[in-house]
């Protein structure tokens, strides 16, 4: 039986996943530990993709690593230290410890010698209701049999228009709930996803993300599945009570943001930088600013309210 879990955002999905392994998961060995694991594959509805950010305090997301991920994957990157400036432990994913095989983003963008996303963009352009708007991050010429590290979990990638709302469908092979899917995938598929709505000129739809293997570590803290199944949605919360709202990310031509996005990440100060589109001076570079500092000073400037409150957090936790 298919497992379906169809929530508002990031903090319902969690919630239901996490119950819904606790019913329903078995245990099964893997290459690297036990894991609680559904039997059947399962497919996530995330319905409002931009309330990507995870605000969990039992969980301590890394939001710097999150979003500075997916500004790389954006830009078509898959260099070692840029990413690892944020996540120590990310030189263990890579074969030579200077560039990732299976790095997402440089799949979109570069390794097939083609600009996927660009593709993609102007064929839904051209034919709204196209069925070939698809984006590929496995290659069997590179991953099949090969022993590595770093292969695709995330395979295929689907666009639908439906009901005027850009929907997109992401495949996955194997998803750890609470460090993939719920912590770094949402981030960056959905800004994919904003990108191409936004390029496409169409209204943001759903996002479908189905696993062939939804599992959690069982060397994870046990209240994440037993002794907290709820995560409270600051989504939902009124500002009275820190509750956040979700805010567009791109607000000029989609190739406009790229070149933004490629300019951020390839400058040590990206903050002297000029932007074409407001949202990289008033989230990216106090994001930015913030994590080089290690203190919260720099987020009064960040006028995203979800970003800027787990960036607190998190920042907040260091300190502690």
């Amino acid at each position: 039986m298919i497992h379906w879990i169809a929530e508002r955002n990031v903090h319902g999905v969690i919630t239901n996943a996490c119950w819904t392994l606790t019913t329903s998961g078995v245990r099964e060995p893997t290459r690297v530990g036990m894991v609680l694991t559904l039997p059947a594959p399962a497919i996530v509805e995330y319905k409002r993709p931009m309330e990507r950010v995870l605000l969990w305090p039992e969980r301590r997301i890394n939001p710097f690593f999150h979003l500075f991920e997916a500004l790389w994957m954006l830009a078509g990157r898959r260099d070692v230290p840029y990413v690892e400036q944020f996540n120590s432990r990310m030189r263990e994913f890579s074969d030579d410890g200077s560039i990732f095989n299976g790095a997402y983003g440089y799949r979109w963008r570069e390794h097939f010698g083609v600009d996927q996303i660009e593709v993609v963009i102007r064929l839904l352009k051209k034919d709204p209701l196209t069925r070939r708007a698809v984006i590929t991050m496995w290659d069997p010429r590179t991953d099949c049999g090969v022993d590595s590290k770093d292969l695709p979990c995330n395979t295929q990638i689907y666009f639908r228009l439906a009901q005027d709302r850009l929907n997109m469908t992401v495949t996955n092979r194997s998803n750890d709930l609470i460090w993939g899917m719920c912590g770094t995938n949402v981030v960056h598929f959905s800004m994919l996803h904003e990108l191409v709505a936004h390029g496409t000129g169409h209204l943001l739809g759903s996002y479908y993300h189905m696993t062939n293997n939804l599992h959690i570590y069982e060397n994870v803290p046990k209240r994440h599945l037993y002794e907290r199944p709820f995560v409270e949605d600051y989504y939902t919360l009124p500002h009275s009570r820190g509750g956040v709202e979700a805010m567009p990310m791109i607000t000029v031509a989609w190739e406009k943001w790229l070149a933004d996005c490629r300019a951020f990440v390839e400058n040590d100060r990206p903050e002297l930088l000029r932007y074409n589109d407001s949202w990289f001076q008033a989230v990216a570079v106090p994001m930015w600013l913030a994590w080089k500092e290690k203190s919260p000073r720099p987020l009064d400037l960040c006028i995203a309210e979800d970003w800027r409150a787990a960036a607190r957090h998190y920042l907040a936790g260091l300190s502690a």
